[in-house]
């Protein structure tokens, strides 16, 4: 007797039960697969067989290899729950988005096996003092204080290169892009790979440099916490304590206080403050201008009568008449993101180390990196170019002084 109908049964009820896990309904699956409502049940209940290619696809929306799905496969316990967490997290996001978080997640485990195949160890992080929700505000200040000035920073601004500075500590960082609302980004403390920020490339660039020390906070803060999907720009109400403590935390870290003083000081500000000195504290600190409003409100530099009239201006006017280059989202634009920006350098460098040892072949390079071929070999010209290029720079010898 055939056992292929008992085959089937027992892959339908693994797709089942990894269906479940990831918390979709079958209409979901189906609508996401380009399927009907029906088929989906008759693949689970074992009464349709189910192709490479489409176990391919099961697999990969909900996060999970398709050997996971051919045989029953023992997590690490860690892994798991913070896998559990992870949908916990995400289910109440739209469909589409859960999607592009569960292929970040199969990233996630192709960046920590690439590390123990290229005998490369996972960064640590310095310790940091444990944070509780009931934490003081003062405290979280004073803490994302003392970070700055152990990181050098004094009363610089951080602005865009805080994800160079924040991969240089070892905290890969990766772009996706979502629906606007209302996911801001996501901190996820991976066993293997350590603590990872995803952020929602769909903000306009000033929220994505929030949203990143926002989840930086996390990683600071609440670095014993699995999971946390961040809605930065929701409702006071609807905001957890620990989301309250983040956003404090970066409010500091990039927009000091004292750095603030010392600007509007240089600026000769004008009192009440105009739109324009809003806009250049803004832009100097990286900082959309509605964050620049409610940290001077906090600061108690302007009232909240003063907080609302100014909220009214347009700062990309403003920017504009003070001769400011204006970022594409600034107006609107959603452009596409190169893998380049998607990726930490640490993963795009893991693939291409991995590639050049002979370890995977240049399909597999080209799949870990969501790229087609042609693209990959693109940039790797791209890349001889720009290494040329700086070894031809000729530069006189007596510039040095």
């Amino acid at each position: 007797m055939s056992k292929q109908p008992d085959e089937r049964a027992s892959l339908g009820q693994r797709i089942q039960q990894a269906r479940e896990a990831a918390g979709f309904s079958q209409g979901e699956v189906a609508r996401a697969l380009g399927l009907s409502r029906p088929t989906v049940s008759d693949i689970e209940r074992g009464k349709r067989r189910v192709d490479t290619l489409l176990l391919r696809k099961l697999a990969q929306l909900f996060g999970a290899q398709p050997w996971e799905l051919l045989e029953p496969v023992e997590k690490a316990p860690q892994v798991a729950r913070v896998k559990e967490a992870l949908l916990k997290e995400i289910a109440p996001l739209p469909l589409a988005d859960r999607e592009k978080i569960n292929r970040f997640w199969l990233m996630l485990e192709n960046f920590a096996r690439l590390r123990r195949e290229m005998g490369k160890e996972p960064p640590r992080l310095p310790p940091s003092k444990r944070f509780t929700a009931r934490s003081p505000k003062y405290a979280i200040e004073a803490e994302a204080h003392r970070l700055r000035e152990e990181l050098g920073l004094g009363e610089s601004p951080l602005g865009l290169s805080i994800r160079k500075l924040l991969e240089s500590q070892g905290i890969p960082v990766f772009l996706e892009q979502l629906r606007p609302e209302p996911l801001s980004g996501l901190f996820l403390n991976h066993p293997e790979v350590g603590p990872v920020l995803l952020v929602n490339a769909s903000q306009v660039t000033w929220r994505q440099v929030f949203t990143l020390a926002h989840e930086f906070a996390h990683v600071w803060l609440h670095r014993h916490e699995h999971a946390i999907a961040s809605r930065i720009f929701a409702p006071e109400r609807d905001t957890r304590s620990i989301e309250t403590q983040a956003n404090t935390f970066a409010a500091e870290l990039l927009m000091p206080e004292e750095g603030i003083k010392r600007v509007l000081a240089l600026l000769e500000a004008s009192s009440p403050l105009a739109p324009e000195d809003v806009v250049r504290l803004q832009r100097y600190f990286g900082v959309s201008y509605k964050a620049m409003l409610v940290r001077l409100r906090a600061m108690r530099i302007i009232s909240q009568k003063q907080m609302e009239e100014l909220s009214r201006e347009s700062p990309v006017r403003v920017a504009l008449r003070l001769g400011y280059e204006i970022d594409s989202s600034e107006v609107g634009e959603v452009r596409p993101l190169p893998f380049y920006e998607r990726f930490p350098a640490e993963y795009i460098d893991l693939v291409l180390e991995a590639w050049e040892r002979g370890a995977i072949s240049e399909g597999k390079a080209a799949q870990l990196l969501d790229v087609d071929l042609l693209t990959l070999n693109a940039y790797l010209r791209w890349l001889e170019e720009a290494q040329r290029q700086e070894l031809e720079e000729d530069v006189p010898l007596g510039i040095g002084g």
